[in-house]
């Protein structure tokens, strides 16, 4: 299969237009493509369609077919261990570690040593009953460790899992713990494809990439719940891993896809490969809508009681495939919770209003 090498298109819309003297509004007159799509074409952050490919090339006499290469094959069953670092020891890195330890050496890396000792004793530091179990009672690969250098030297795959909290006095998310890791491991590593697997804006891993003019950090979001952590990761919804125009980068997300389902107990896993920005809107709007599903049932179970009716009935009625949830009114309390995140997460994004 051909695929476009986004980086090499972007080199050579700008070369080509300066060779010719244009300015990008200057293109943008004869293409009748908008300056700013054509300076998002520069810097490599966005995929023209085959239209405005043929108006770039008839403007900047350029060929199209050299900027096509042959993507490589599909990954399938990881053919080797691999060293993977995770950063943070929360309900996301955690699971993920004790996950990929199954078939792989995993460093964890946490600034909290009380977590490190506990994790290398094979205790949870969290409620999680798989958790627990998997770390007392299976053959797993993991050490832990409070030392960067140690963690990240070696490592195959970088996965970022560090907290990113909401800021309600500036009204955004706080990723300066991300970003703190990721130039770390750009500094100490020149090879690993970085997985950011924390709560991030929407468009923030391609800022990201253009910042340290690279390609290789990635976004996969996580669909998990507090102490169900390594359950939801074992028996997985979905996987979603970023792709990017490179080749090589696309066939390292492929490998990552392949490497969480390898260490998962479900067969047949829907895996989507999609460009991080649509991946961390899939975050955004899965959340979004568990909060809405959340905050709807949370009313529905309100005015049964209140009306003294059958909650299941009607439940059962609106909607039969929900019939069989638990009914319990501590709910309300997860709705807050739900409710706070689709509030604060609208932020995160120029492109949405706040509601």
């Amino acid at each position: 299969m051909q695929t476009l090498n986004l980086s090499k298109l972007a080199s050579l819309i700008k070369k080509r237009r300066q060779v010719l003297g244009l300015t990008q509004q200057a293109l943008a007159n004869q293409t009748g493509i908008n300056r700013t799509t054509i300076s998002k074409f520069e810097s490599g952050r966005f995929f023209p369609s085959i239209p405005q490919l043929e108006q770039l090339g008839t403007a900047l006499n350029f060929e199209l077919a050299p900027l096509f290469e042959t993507a490589p094959p599909p990954a399938t069953s990881p053919s080797k261990s691999y060293n993977i670092t995770v950063v943070g020891l929360g309900y996301v890195g955690l699971s993920l570690a004790v996950l990929l330890a199954q078939h792989n050496q995993v460093t964890a890396l946490d600034l909290v040593k009380a977590k490190v000792d506990l994790v290398n004793q094979r205790k949870s530091p969290l409620q999680d009953d798989y958790l627990a179990d998997y770390l007392a009672n299976k053959d797993l690969r993991l050490v832990a460790t409070t030392n960067p250098t140690t963690a990240y030297t070696k490592a195959d795959f970088v996965i970022v899992a560090t907290p990113t909290d909401y800021d309600p006095v500036q009204n955004y998310f706080d990723t300066s713990a991300v970003e703190g890791v990721v130039a770390a491991i750009l500094a100490s590593n020149s090879h690993a494809p970085i997985v950011i697997k924390s709560t991030v804006p929407v468009g923030y891993t391609a800022e990201l990439n253009h910042k340290y003019q690279t390609n290789r950090i990635l976004f996969s979001p996580e669909f998990l719940r507090e102490s169900k952590a390594l359950y939801d990761n074992l028996y997985p919804s979905r996987i979603i891993v970023s792709k990017s125009a490179d080749p090589k980068i696309t066939q390292a997300s492929q490998l990552f896809a392949s490497l969480l389902k390898q260490g998962a107990l479900a067969s047949d896993i829907p895996t989507l490969f999609m460009p991080p920005t649509e991946a961390e809107a899939v975050k955004l709007f899965a959340n979004t809508y568990l909060a809405l599903r959340v905050s709807y049932f949370n009313e529905l179970d309100t005015y049964a009681e209140l009306k003294n009716l059958d909650t299941r009935a009607i439940i059962k009625g609106v909607t039969p495939a929900l019939a069989s949830i638990t009914i319990t009114h501590p709910l309300v309390t997860a709705g807050i919770v739900y409710l706070r995140t689709l509030n604060n997460f609208w932020p995160t994004t120029k492109t949405f209003p706040k509601i």
